[in-house]
Order: C-alpha cells, then structure tokens, then sequence
C-alpha cells in the first residue's frame, strides 16, 4: 500500500527489526493478534481498533492524529514483542508496585492524570458517559471507577474522587498485575500516558 504515513517516529527502528526478524507463530494470537502473509504485516485490535503493523516497512495504520499519546506506538510495538496473555490476573496494581517502579514513575515519568482531572473536574456523569462510550465497564471504587480492555490481559482500571474543600479531584490509574509481569517500566509509561490521553480526549463524532 503506497503512500502509508509513518506512525511511530518514536519507534527505535531496532524494534522494528526484531519484530521482523520474529517467526509469525512466535507474536501471533488469535483473535487478538493476527499474521497477513500476503503482506508480511500484523494486526491487532487495541482500544477497539484494528491496528495494522508492516515491520520491513517500519510503518503502522492508522495514522491517529488526536485522541491517542505519541507514546503509543512504543507501547504497540512492544506489546507484539512481549509474551501475551489470553486472561488477566484479576489483580489491580499501581506503577508504583512495579520492581522500579517507585524511582521511575516520577518527574519526566510521572503518569499524567491530571490530563483527565483538567477534562472532568467535579463532572461525574460526563466521566462516565466517557467511560462508557470507550466500551469500559464500572466498577465498585472510589467516586467512579472503570476497567478498560486494552489489548489481551492488558486492562486498566480508572479511579476517580470528585474534589470537596479540602482536596481537589483526583484520577489515578491502575492495571492487571500480568501487564507488569510481561512488559517493561518504560512501555507501562507508554501504555498509561495513551491510557490518560485518550480518556481525556473529546468524544468524536
């Protein structure tokens, strides 16, 4: 397919190169993660859209231009490295838990929440109707809760407090202890900062 825009400038093109060097069988998970031989690509279905991966060509489609973080592709590209899981461990957990993960996810690599509480503010309902419309399903936490189902086991739980007088509104995100046991620190902060973006991001039409 010609004229396919580049997706992942971000990409360390050696990811790129090991995916391809990679036998199909080995990445492969149906239905999650499917080899098109005719084209020598990989398809996977993330947040509920086929995404389409050409290794040789070191391209991805679609080319989202809004509602996604500029991280994802590190993320899906390493995800198809990783091992996968069909079931998720049924086991929240933070950054935070992650061997590292409290030196980490600090500073430059702090998890950008506050993208969801500047959208939302005190707005509950709207968070929820934007939960909702992202397929997530509610759970019994905080204020409002949901889980998202990314890809495989990889699934998200979103906890958010309404602010009072004494504190402000808080968001924070947690995720099945089987996303920690398979991917690195760096791809988790690539998985969460997508996971903030696009929750934060204004429903399209």
């Amino acid at each position: 397919m010609e004229g396919i825009e580049q997706m992942a400038p971000l990409v360390d093109p050696r990811l790129y190169a090991q995916l391809e060097g990679r036998r199909p069988q080995e990445v492969v998970m149906p239905p999650v993660c499917r080899f098109n031989d005719d084209d020598k690509s990989y398809t996977v279905t993330v947040w509920g859209t086929p995404y389409t991966v050409w290794p040789h060509r070191r391209q991805i489609w679609p080319v989202e231009k809004r509602g996604t973080h500029e991280y994802f592709p590190i993320f899906l590209i390493n995800y198809l490295l990783a091992e996968k899981r069909r079931q998720t461990t049924g086991r929240w957990i933070s950054e935070k838990d992650l061997t590292g993960g409290t030196t980490f996810f600090r500073g430059p690599h702090a998890i950008p929440t506050e993208l969801i509480v500047q959208r939302f503010g005190d707005n509950i309902d709207e968070l929820r109707q934007k939960c909702q419309a992202m397929g997530a399903v509610s759970l019994d936490m905080a204020d409002c809760s949901f889980s998202f189902d990314v890809v495989g086991s990889v699934t998200i739980a979103l906890l958010y407090w309404r602010g009072d007088e004494d504190f402000p509104a808080e968001a924070k995100l947690l995720f099945d202890s089987s996303v920690g046991e398979t991917m690195q620190l760096d791809v988790v902060y690539a998985l969460l900062c997508d996971a903030c973006v696009r929750i934060a991001s204004e429903v399209r039409e």
